[in-house]
C-alpha cells in the first residue's frame, strides 16, 4: 500500500488534474506549428504564402481540422483504442504544451513573467482555491495547485495582450489608480465566478438594481455625443440616402454592410443620420439588455447585478485604442452590435431552450425557432449569416444526432428515423429557399429587376479573399485572448464528449463554439486590435453561457480550470476600460439634443465652398466625392432647423469607396446601372492633393457613363458638371 503522499501517487495525481488541458493544448500545437508548417505546404502546392492566406489556412484549420482531431481524441479514441491509450495521448500533448510554454518563458521578459504568476496566485486564492475544505486539509496540494496556476497564468499572459498599445504591467503600474481598479476587478470577478447562485425562479427574479442597471444601459445606448463618425457612419448613411432616392438594394446601390441593415433604418422618419442614429442605438439597446440577463446569473443575489452591469458597460460602449484615445463604440458601427446583432439573438434563444425544464424543450420549437433567427440572420447581411451559420448549423446537427439516437433507443424503426432527421434537416433548406424566392418575387414585381445575388456576397469575398484592408497578425498581440476565450470553450465542450455523446448541454456548446470560430474570422480578416475590442461583447455572452452550462454538473475535476481562466478573461476587458485615464470624462460628456445630432459633422474647408459658391452649385445637387478622406461631401457651413444642411443626392453609389474598392469589371456594372436609373446631371468633386489611388483608372470608366460639361478648380479642387453621355448640352 503506497503513501498517500508518495512521489508516485503524487505524479498520478498530477496527471489526473493536468490531463483536461488537452483540448486547449491542441489548440495551441496548431496556432504555434500552424505559422511554422502551413507557409511550406502553400509553397508545395505553387502559391505565394502571403501572410494573410497563411492566417487564413491556419483559421481555417481550426473548423476542417483540429475540430474534427478533438472529438477524435474526445470520443473516437477511448472506444476504438482504449481508454488508457486516449489518457497517455492527451497527456502527451498537454506535456508538449508545457514545453513551449517553459521555452517562451524562457525567451520572455521574466518581469512579464513573474507579474502573470503574481497574478495567478492573487486569482486563485481569490476564488478559494488554496484553502482548506470543511476544516480538513486538502490532500494533493501540490498536484492540484500547479495546473490551476499554470492556466491562471496562461490566461493572464492572454489576457495583457488587450493592453495592445504597451506592456500591460507597466500601464497597470502607471498610476495607483489604474492598480486599484485591477485589483477591484479582480476580486468582483473572482466573486461572482466562485458562487453557485440559486437557480430557482424566485431568486432570478427581477429586483430594483437590475432595473436601475437595465435602464442606465438603455439611456446610454441612445446617448448622441459623442456619437456620429463621418467616415465609419457613411458606409450606413450613404446606402439609405441612395435607397431614399429611388436605388434598390442587390442591384444599383451596393451595401458593404447588410441588406436589412440598410432597409429598416431607412425606413425611419428623419435625415438618414438621425434614422441610423436611433436604429443603432435600438440594437444597443437589446444587445446591452441580453448581455446583462447572461452574466447576472453567474453572480450572487448581490454580485450577480453589479459584476453584469461593470462588465456589460465597459466592453459594449467603449474601445480603448491606445493610452489616451478610448473610443465611443457607437461611432465605428461596423464594430458593434449592429453587425452581431442575430448572433446574440442565436446565443440567446439556445441558451434559453436548454436552461427549460427538459418537459418544456419541444423539439419543433427549437427547429422552427432557430431556423427563423437563421433566415433573419441571412436577411441582415452576408456576414451576419455566415456568424449565425456557424453557431445554428452545428448546434442544429447537435440537436439532430442527439434525438435520433433517443428515438432508435425507444424501439422506433431505422427507417422511420431517419424520415424524422430527413424532416428537421428539410426545415432551414425549404426555409431558405422560400425565402430566396420570396426575395426574388418581390424584386421583379416591384422594383422590375431580378436580384443581383452577387452583390449580396461580393464584400465578404472581398475581405476574405482578395486580402481587402488586411492587416497581419500580431503573434505576440491581441489574438491570444480571442484565442484564449475559444480554447476555454473548446474545452469545456470536448470534455463534455468525452464523458457523454449524448449530453445535452453538447447542444449549446456546439453553437458556443460556432460562434467563437466565426465570429473571430471578423479579426482576421483586419487583424486591428481594436477589432478584438469589439468583438468582446458576443465572445464573453458566450463564455458567460458556457459557464451557466458548465454549472449544471459541477462535479468535474476540471472546472476549477475553466474558472481559474475566466478570472482574467472578464477581469481584463473591464480593467483596461475602466483604469483608462479618459474614461471618466468619456462617461461625464455633456450629450447633445437629437436636433443638433448632425452638428457632429464636419463642414468641408473654405476652398471648397468658395469653389461650390462660384460654380452655382446648391446643396440640392447631385454629387460624388472622390478623395481619399472621406468619400461623401461634408456639410455646408451653414444650419438648418434639423442640424448641418448636408447634400443627400448621389449620381453614383456612396461613399465612393463602397464601389471603389471592387475591381473594375464590377464597378463598372454599377456605373452603368446608375446612369440608367440616376439619369440627372451632377458634380463630381476630386481632390488635387488628397486623392485615391489609380484615380485615372475610375476617371476613364466613369466617362464610358458621364461626360463632363462644365469644369471648375481651384488650387486645392476641381469640380466637374456632369451629365450622361446621351444627354445633349444646355
Amino acid at each position: 500500500m503506497r503513501s498517500a503522499t508518495s512521489p508516485r501517487s503524487t505524479l498520478e495525481s498530477f496527471r489526473y488534474r493536468i490531463e483536461p488541458l488537452w483540448a486547449a493544448a491542441l489548440g495551441i500545437h496548431f496556432v504555434v506549428f500552424g505559422r511554422a508548417i502551413v507557409p511550406v505546404l502553400i509553397h508545395l502546392v505553387g502559391r505565394g504564402g502571403q501572410v494573410e492566406t497563411v492566417e487564413w489556412a491556419i483559421y481555417m484549420a481550426l473548423l476542417f481540422v483540429y475540430a474534427p482531431l478533438v472529438v477524435i481524441v474526445a470520443w473516437v479514441l477511448p472506444r476504438r483504442a482504449s481508454p488508457d491509450a486516449a489518457s497517455w495521448v492527451r497527456l502527451a500533448i498537454v506535456l508538449l504544451a508545457i514545453v513551449e510554454l517553459v521555452r517562451y518563458a524562457i525567451s520572455s521578459d521574466w518581469l512579464f513573467i513573474l507579474s502573470a504568476m503574481m497574478a495567478a496566485i492573487v486569482t486563485v486564492v481569490a476564488l478559494g482555491y488554496a484553502g482548506q475544505s470543511n476544516g480538513r486539509s486538502r490532500s494533493g496540494g501540490l498536484p492540484k495547485m500547479i495546473p490551476l496556476l499554470l492556466v491562471s497564468a496562461f490566461a493572464w499572459m492572454c489576457a495583457g495582450s488587450l493592453v495592445s498599445w504597451g506592456d500591460a504591467l507597466q500601464w497597470i503600474a502607471s498610476s495607483p489608480r489604474t492598480a486599484i481598479i485591477v485589483v477591484v476587478v479582480i476580486g468582483l470577478t473572482s466573486f461572482a465566478l466562485r458562487e453557485n447562485p440559486d437557480p430557482s425562479p424566485r431568486a432570478q427574479r427581477l429586483r430594483w438594481p437590475d432595473f436601475i442597471a437595465l435602464a442606465a444601459l438603455i439611456v446610454f445606448s441612445f446617448r448622441t455625443f459623442p456619437m456620429v463618425e463621418f467616415y465609419h457612419w457613411g458606409f450606413y448613411v450613404g446606402p439609405i440616402e441612395q435607397i431614399r432616392q429611388g436605388g434598390r438594394l442587390l442591384w444599383d446601390t451596393p451595401s458593404q454592410y447588410g441588406f436589412l441593415s440598410i432597409l429598416i433604418p431607412a425606413a425611419f422618419p428623419g435625415n438618414a443620420w438621425l434614422s441610423f442614429w436611433f436604429f443603432q442605438s435600438v440594437a444597443f439597446a437589446f444587445v446591452g439588455a441580453t448581455m446583462y440577463f447572461a452574466l447576472r446569473r453567474l453572480g450572487s443575489r448581490w454580485i450577480g447585478p453589479v459584476f453584469a452591469f461593470v462588465v456589460t458597460f465597459t466592453t459594449l460602449f467603449f474601445r480603448p485604442r491606445d493610452e489616451t484615445l478610448i473610443l465611443p463604440a457607437q461611432m465605428t458601427p461596423s464594430g458593434g452590435p449592429v453587425r452581431f446583432l442575430w448572433a446574440f439573438v442565436l446565443l440567446a434563444f439556445i441558451a434559453a431552450f436548454f436552461f427549460r425544464p427538459p418537459e418544456r424543450q419541444r423539439a419543433r420549437d427549437f427547429v422552427l425557432g432557430g431556423t427563423a433567427i437563421w433566415v433573419a440572420s441571412i436577411l441582415w447581411s452576408a456576414e451576419g449569416s455566415i456568424y449565425c451559420t456557424a453557431i445554428w448549423f452545428l448546434s442544429f446537427a447537435v440537436f439532430t444526432a442527439q434525438r435520433a439516437a433517443a428515438w432508435r433507443e425507444t424501439g422506433i424503426l431505422a427507417g422511420a428515423v431517419r424520415r424524422r432527421v430527413a424532416q428537421f434537416i428539410a426545415v432551414p433548406l425549404v426555409a431558405l429557399s422560400l425565402t430566396v424566392v420570396i426575395v426574388a418575387l418581390v424584386y421583379l414585381v416591384f422594383l422590375h429587376v431580378m436580384p443581383d445575388w452577387r452583390s449580396y456576397i461580393e464584400y465578404v469575398l472581398l475581405y476574405s479573399r482578395g486580402g481587402f484592408g488586411a492587416l497581419p497578425v500580431d503573434p505576440s498581440g491581441s489574438v491570444w485572448f480571442l484565442l484564449l476565450l475559444f480554447f476555454v470553450i473548446t474545452t469545456v465542450a470536448a470534455l463534455s464528449l468525452s464523458r457523454d455523446a449524448r449530453d445535452p448541454r453538447l447542444v449549446p456548446l456546439a453553437g458556443l463554439w460556432g460562434c467563437a470560430w466565426s465570429v473571430e474570422s471578423y479579426f482576421v480578416g483586419r487583424s486591428h486590435p481594436v477589432n478584438a475590442l469589439s468583438l468582446l461583447p458576443i465572445l464573453l455572452l458566450a463564455v458567460a453561457i458556457t459557464v451557466r452550462v458548465l454549472r449544471t454538473d459541477r462535479a468535474h475535476r476540471w472546472h476549477r480550470l475553466v474558472v481559474v481562466a475566466l478570472v482574467p478573461a472578464f477581469a481584463m476587458p473591464v480593467a483596461i476600460t475602466l483604469g483608462h485615464a479618459n474614461f471618466p470624462s468619456e462617461v461625464s460628456e455633456a450629450q447633445l439634443p437629437l436636433s443638433r445630432l448632425t452638428e457632429q459633422l464636419p463642414v468641408m474647408d473654405a476652398s471648397l465652398f468658395a469653389l461650390l459658391h462660384d460654380a452655382g452649385a446648391r446643396p440640392s445637387d447631385s454629387y460624388v466625392v472622390i478623395a481619399d478622406g472621406r468619400l461623401m461631401l461634408p456639410a455646408w457651413p451653414m444650419s438648418g432647423d434639423a442640424g448641418r444642411v448636408t447634400s443627400k443626392l448621389s449620381w453614383l453609389p456612396k461613399p465612393y469607396e463602397i464601389i471603389g474598392s471592387l475591381g473594375p469589371e464590377r464597378r463598372q456594372v454599377y456605373f452603368e446601372r446608375d446612369a440608367q436609373h440616376f439619369p440627372e446631371p451632377g458634380w463630381l468633386i476630386h481632390s488635387k492633393r488628397d486623392t485615391i489611388p489609380h484615380y485615372s483608372d475610375h476617371l476613364v470608366q466613369i466617362e464610358t457613363v458621364r461626360r463632363e460639361e462644365r469644369r471648375f478648380e481651384n488650387n486645392d479642387w476641381i469640380a466637374s458638371w456632369m451629365v450622361t453621355v446621351t444627354q445633349h448640352p444646355k
